[in-house]
């Protein structure tokens, strides 16, 4: 990408004019993310929906090498994610469900998020500010920060005692200490996901709240996030 030149102009004491130029730094493109197995070496591993298939070591220990695309909450949970006595094709379906349910002037709108014919993108496109305002639902911001925290670990628990692929995923992670981090494009202004600065230490940019809630699900232990 080429530079951006600025361009200065001064007056002389005899009056004349003279410009000169000075190259404006450019901005650093954050360093492309290395291999997975190297990843997996520096003990960071991204995951996402789209993730790649990588046959490394750890895969092994996860039932397959599509291992990092299986932990997205677009995953359809084999047999159906219950909770509640209600069961949701995934984690996306019901925490999309509990946005309606929990903080807008619609809660029955939820309903709509058990559909098995429902894709885990549509759910999410269902659940965002324009297709609420189609339906004529207000959500209450405020409410949905307060409650989201606890609906996401509430989902993650449910399937990690249903979900015998995805609970060996986590102890494989936990017993490697292997940090997981959901990776978005947003990345430090992200609050569920992130990106990695490979080349300032493996330093994670971004709340990483889903990846955070998936390892202390493993550990036992529970947190809070702002």
């Amino acid at each position: 990408m080429p530079a951006t030149v600025k361009t200065t102009t001064t007056t002389t004491t005899n009056g004349t004019l003279r410009a000169s130029m000075a190259q404006a730094p450019m901005k650093k493109r954050p360093a492309k993310a290395p291999p997975a197995a190297k990843q997996e070496a520096a003990g960071v591993a991204l995951f996402y929906s789209k993730s790649k298939d990588a046959d490394t070591p750890f895969a092994e220990k996860c039932g397959g090498k599509n291992w990092r695309k299986y932990l997205s909450n677009f995953t359809l949970v084999p047999g159906g994610l219950v909770i509640g006595g209600t069961s949701w094709p995934s984690v996306e379906h019901y925490f999309q469900a509990m946005k309606w349910r929990l903080a807008t002037n619609k809660p029955n709108g939820a309903k709509a998020f058990t559909r098995s014919d429902l894709p885990p993108a549509e759910a999410k496109r269902k659940g965002g500010k324009a297709a609420m305002k189609a339906e004529g639902a207000e959500l209450n911001f405020a409410k949905w920060k307060e409650a989201s925290g606890g609906v996401m670990r509430s989902a993650v628990e449910a399937r990690y005692e249903q979900d015998g692929r995805f609970a060996r995923i986590l102890n494989a992670a936990k017993q490697e200490k292997l940090r997981l981090v959901h990776f978005e494009r947003s990345g430090a202004k992200s609050h569920w996901g992130a990106h990695v600065d490979w080349a300032h230490e493996n330093k994670v940019l971004g709340g990483n709240a889903l990846g955070v809630t998936m390892s202390m699900v493993a550990l036992g232990v529970n947190v809070k996030f702002d």
